[in-house]
């Protein structure tokens, strides 16, 4: 039983220690930060729309928030860093009962 548990959270732990190295840096918690602000306004203000739309959308408010705050996108902040806090942002939500999509 031991070793079965030992294995799956290695398994796991290969996927999820990148971006707890992303966000825990001081880019990566910028982009968190900003994605679950936006990705909170978006389920308000637009509730009616597809969620691919409020992704898109969400995407590229938090670049142009970055921008705002001179975080540059490239290397360390990337498209898949803002996917994965969109993601993260919606599971987040979600456990709080704010986003429903």
């Amino acid at each position: 039983m031991w070793n079965k548990l030992k294995m799956m959270f290695s398994s796991i732990w290969k996927f999820v220690l990148p971006l707890l190295k992303v966000f825990s840096s001081s880019a990566g918690k910028a982009v968190l930060q900003s994605a679950i602000k936006i990705v909170s306004e978006i389920a308000i203000t637009m509730a009616n729309s597809e969620g691919i739309d409020k992704k898109n959308a969400a995407f590229k408010l938090i670049i142009a928030d970055l921008k705002r705050q001179g975080i540059q996108i490239g290397f360390a902040v990337g498209e898949s860093v803002i996917n994965a806090a969109i993601e993260t942002a919606v599971q987040y939500l979600k456990n709080k009962g704010i986003e429903d999509d």
